[in-house]
């Protein structure tokens, strides 16, 4: 099984620093039609995303998985599809909630939730892909054995300075038409 793997904020939806609140929950424009492009050529599409917020204590583990849940229910609304599984990394070294404050291998750049969701989920890392809008991003799924792209939306990857993607593209929409062209 082969799988994409996208970053969430900057990616499938605004990102406005630290998103903790529905409300600012904006899906990017078209983002919605390329998960649907990339389910319908048989991609698993898995989010993996580094949520600092729980560390940090702006927002709980409930209130991640509810943002997350309501973007999913976005996706499905526009498209009649949905993301696979959500994974994220609660923890962040300098953190203020205890239990999640350290260095993890869950946390991007390392490479660990992808590696994870391979093992779980059955999926050829070598024939995935993981889309992300920063270096750390990059470097989880060079790391991990994917191929990855990045994407003008968010950060724009203008902090990949020593790990790149092997292109950048406008948005999602363009990365998954990039994508099925190459498959």
């Amino acid at each position: 099984m082969k799988a994409v793997f996208l970053d969430r904020d900057g990616v499938i939806n605004e990102d406005v620093h630290h998103l903790h609140k529905i409300k600012d929950l904006k899906l990017i424009e078209k983002a919605p039609e390329a998960i649907k492009l990339l389910k319908d050529k048989g991609f698993k599409i898995l989010v993996v995303t580094n949520q600092s917020v729980i560390a940090r204590g702006i927002a709980t583990k409930d209130q991640v998985t509810a943002i997350n849940n309501e973007l999913n229910n976005r996706v499905k609304e526009k498209v009649n599809v949905g993301i696979d599984a959500f994974l994220i990394c609660p923890h962040h070294p300098e953190g203020t909630v205890k239990r999640y404050t350290r260095a993890c291998i869950c946390r991007k750049p390392e490479p660990g939730l992808i590696v994870d969701a391979g093992k779980r989920f059955g999926i050829n890392l070598k024939e995935s892909y993981m889309i992300g809008d920063k270096e750390s991003d990059i470097e989880a799924g060079k790391r991990a054995g994917c191929t990855t792209l990045g994407v003008e939306t968010g950060y724009g990857c203008k902090d990949c300075k020593k790990t790149h993607p092997i292109h950048i593209t406008k948005d999602l929409y363009e990365a998954a038409q990039l994508i099925i062209k190459g498959n």
